[in-house]
């Protein structure tokens, strides 16, 4: 979020956490907030339109905590409010395994399966107009899941905006990650979000063209 707002957008990160948050709004940039939230499809109803939203390793949480209609109909409230999402899925069926039991209909950690499944649902549960959703690539991750999918869904028809805002449901300032080593002055969007998940995912990250990877 604050680096973000560092090259110029105004920025909002949602945390659930209040003392994470508070720690947060200690470094803020002028052009970030943050809020304590608790995102539900109530919540996004009221929620004022950004620019662009992201929703980074946070959705099968979303999933796991309160069902799938639930994180359905926060991802279709959430296409109210925006023309672009970049989103990051997981391949594990474990993340978002809950209480009612209900899973996706891929394999677990098989990854072109999961691509599929998650253009397919992104897709029918985006609307409020026609949405064009591109898979872009993979992520390192963990060793019980190794790798985590990422899209971005584009609006059709929309005006590119004068000015840009964006809110981030995880941001990275508000987990404690540190900056060792970026590029200088992104000049993109692309590349603001490919920072994210590097330092989401690493601690530390250089913005290179290659940095989303094939499927293995």
């Amino acid at each position: 979020v604050n680096r973000i707002s560092q090259i110029g957008f105004y920025s909002l990160g949602l945390e659930y956490d209040s003392n994470l948050v508070d720690k947060a709004r200690l470094s803020a940039h002028k052009n970030a907030r943050f809020e304590v939230a608790e995102v539900s499809p109530q919540y996004i109803q009221k929620m004022e339109h950004h620019d662009a939203i992201l929703l980074l390793s946070v959705m099968h949480r979303i999933w796991a905590l309160n069902g799938k209609e639930y994180a359905e109909s926060c991802l279709t409230e959430l296409s109210k409010k925006t023309e672009n999402i970049y989103f990051e899925g997981s391949v594990g069926l474990q993340r978002y395994q809950g209480e009612r039991k209900e899973l996706p209909s891929f394999e677990n950690n098989a990854i072109e399966k999961a691509v599929e499944w998650h253009r397919k649902w992104l897709k029918k549960h985006l609307t409020n107009g026609t949405w064009d959703v591109e898979y872009l690539g993979v992520v390192p991750h963990t060793s019980s899941e190794p790798y985590r999918i990422l899209f971005s869904a584009k609006k059709l028809k929309n005006k590119e905006p004068s000015t840009f805002s964006l809110i981030d449901f995880s941001p990275i300032d508000v987990r404690g990650r540190m900056i060792e080593k970026v590029n200088a002055n992104p000049s993109s969007l692309l590349e603001s979000f490919v920072f994210h998940i590097g330092l989401h995912r690493t601690g530390t990250t250089t913005l290179q063209e290659d940095f989303f990877s094939p499927i293995p």
